[in-house]
């Protein structure tokens, strides 16, 4: 087998590269400096969070896992509840009526899985083993594609709050300029020609990362791996034992140079979220990244 065929079957054989913890891609420039600085990595893609894309297709770039619980549709009417809340609905007046609401769902539930169990024993089939269980993780299922799918709007909302700000931002330089506010120290602090004027946007509008990972562990493959980048980055880089991985940034289509700075870490789930002790499969994943430009 030759060089190119080789290269060909690895690409072919490597398991699923999926970048975290974003969704919709990166964060804007002014939250994450660090982004500049990294390696395009052509063969690694985002996870779909299930919403019905335009054409009906998802994008490039993009990959939806088989094992939604919601279909298009359902997601996409999901996104559009999710979108058409306000304040007024999150504000903490509404605990109390989202609180009944709960219960009436959970008693309804538990109405159903008694119906459920009911059925089944006189099916003579036994409801209280894995068909219990089943149902679990149905349920942890629906509520993880649901969190993907609230993470897809937060993102979504960042990134118009960034275009906003930007457009204030080059708004007040000008401004700034037209009633020549500070004379000529005003003109030299101004961006230079090309560069964006930016206003400083908070972080506290970055998507909880953690969210994010465990809810994307349910759905992918036990072999994925994860390109990481964001403040989970600078977390894991501290946390996590990296080693060079030039291997792995080849078989994801990095350029000889990129592919020279890839660091990887074998770890479990668990440690990656922070727990102090085993929650869940044990088995570790890689988790790639970049190290020093």
């Amino acid at each position: 087998m030759d060089d190119q065929a080789q290269e060909v079957f690895a690409t072919v054989m490597a398991p699923p590269c999926i970048r975290l913890p974003y969704l919709r891609g990166s964060l804007p420039p002014e939250l994450d400096s660090a982004q500049a600085m990294m390696p395009a990595v052509p063969l690694a893609q985002r996870l779909w969070p299930g919403h019905r894309p335009g054409g009906d297709s998802v994008p490039e770039g993009w990959r939806q896992p088989v094992n939604y619980p919601f279909s298009w549709a359902e997601a996409s009417a999901c996104l559009a509840a999710f979108a058409a809340l306000d304040a007024r609905d999150l504000a903490d007046e509404r605990d109390a009526a989202d609180m009944a609401r709960q219960a009436r769902r959970a008693h309804e539930l538990g109405e159903l899985a008694e119906l459920a169990a009911f059925a089944a024993r006189e099916k003579g089939e036994d409801f209280s083993g894995p068909g219990k269980t089943a149902r679990q993780t149905f349920v942890a299922e629906e509520q993880a594609q649901k969190l993907l799918l609230w993470l897809w709007l937060q993102e979504e909302r960042l990134a118009e709050v960034a275009k906003l700000a930007a457009g204030c931002a080059r708004g007040l330089n000008l401004l700034a300029k037209g009633f020549g506010e500070g004379g000529d120290e005003a003109l030299q602090e101004s961006p230079a020609l090309g560069e964006e004027p930016q206003m400083p946007l908070h972080e506290a509008l970055i998507p909880p990362w953690r969210v994010a990972v465990a809810s994307v562990a349910l759905f992918v493959e036990q072999d994925a791996v994860f390109f990481v980048e964001g403040p989970m980055r600078h977390e894991l880089l501290a946390l996590l034992d990296f080693r060079p991985a030039r291997d792995w940034g080849e078989r994801l289509g990095c350029t000889a140079e990129d592919a020279a700075r890839m660091v990887g870490a074998f770890a479990p789930l668990w440690r990656v979220l922070g727990r102090s002790r085993p929650e869940g499969p044990d088995e570790p994943r890689l988790w790639l990244t970049w190290g020093q430009p």
